[in-house]
Order: C-alpha cells, then sequence, then structure tokens
C-alpha cells in the first residue's frame, strides 16, 4: 500500500475498539452531546467538501474523548469516571492498583462505591488519575462531585454551613491537588 492509497481497515489506520464504540456513540446521540466548542472544532473538520482523512479523523476522536470527559465530569463523582477511564485505556485492576499502591480489591471496592476514595488516602487517589490519564482539572472537579462540596460562594448565596466534614473534603480535595502537582499533573 503507497502512502496515497487509502486505508482499507480501521485497523490498519490505527484506530482500535474504543475509537470505534466512541464513534458509534457519537453516531447513535449526535455531536450536541458535546460543548460548543468541541462542536465548533468538528464543524471546521467536516465543512462542505472536505474530505476526512485519517489523521482528521484520529484529531475528531481525540476532540470527542475530550469533550467526552469533560462534558460528564462535573456531573460524575470521581470514581465511575476513574473506572471508566481505566476500561477505555484497557489497563488491568492489578497494574492501576500496583502504581497506586494499594490492593487491587480495594481500588474495586472504591471503582464499584462501596469504599470512599479517602481510604485510598491522597497520593494514592493522585496516583490512579494520573495512571489512567484523566486531565487534574477534570479530576478535581469530579472529585467535588463525589464529595458533594460546593464552591464557598454557592454555599454562601445557598446560606449552608460549613461543617467539618465539608471542611475534610475540602482538605481531601486539596491533598490530592497537591499530590497531582508532585506528579507533574497539575
Amino acid at each position: 500500500m503507497t502512502e496515497s492509497e487509502p486505508m482499507d481497515t480501521d485497523a490498519e489506520a490505527g484506530f482500535d475498539e474504543s475509537d470505534l464504540a466512541l464513534e458509534r456513540a457519537v453516531g447513535r446521540g449526535g455531536i450536541t452531546l458535546f460543548p460548543d466548542e468541541v462542536r465548533d472544532e468538528v464543524e471546521r473538520l467536516l465543512a462542505a467538501g472536505q474530505a476526512v482523512e485519517p489523521a482528521a479523523r484520529s484529531r475528531f476522536i481525540q476532540a470527542a474523548r475530550r469533550g467526552a470527559k469533560v462534558a460528564s465530569a462535573p456531573t460524575r463523582p470521581l470514581e465511575p469516571l476513574l473506572y471508566q477511564c481505566r476500561v477505555e485505556a484497557d489497563l488491568p485492576l492489578d497494574a492501576v492498583a500496583k502504581s497506586a499502591g494499594v490492593d487491587p480489591t480495594l481500588l474495586r471496592r472504591v471503582e464499584r462505591g462501596s469504599e470512599k476514595l479517602t481510604t485510598l488516602g491522597p497520593k494514592a487517589t493522585a496516583s490512579w488519575i494520573a495512571e489512567v490519564g484523566i486531565a487534574a482539572d477534570v479530576a478535581l472537579s469530579a472529585l467535588a462531585v463525589s464529595f458533594d462540596v460546593r464552591r464557598p460562594t454557592a454555599a454562601y448565596a445557598a446560606g449552608a454551613q460549613n461543617t467539618e466534614t465539608d471542611e475534610k473534603a475540602a482538605q481531601f480535595i486539596e491533598d490530592v491537588k497537591a499530590a497531582l502537582e508532585q506528579l507533574g499533573r497539575a
């Protein structure tokens, strides 16, 4: 096959099953699943008359992945996001647990929601975030959702009291952020 010949299969083009699954999801749900900036990028790529070459298709798929994570993270807790990203990256539970320095059984219980992230500690949580490739800002937003922590201005506006539990959650989030910075991920 020469460089100018089209590729016959997705595998030849370097696309794996997760790329194709994402493509099918976008096909079912449409581009409206994603934030405006992602939709604008796609519209530019797919402007009338433009062919979608493998490189452009790859950029579209990557943009869709970023958009899906960003769109879902602020409304979803971190635990299912960690699980989803681990599965999408095809990372074995044992490998992620070893990287985070925790028992695989504990990691599985956290993924399933039967154990709290605080049980792992901030460093192990940050290692897990880094291992599965979640952007720090997305992970920290999702972590806040896990704790149902409101930003101070939102809590003030809602008349909420800052309880000891909220303070512990906020401290855990700050500790995870610091651990991510130490890993060069912030």
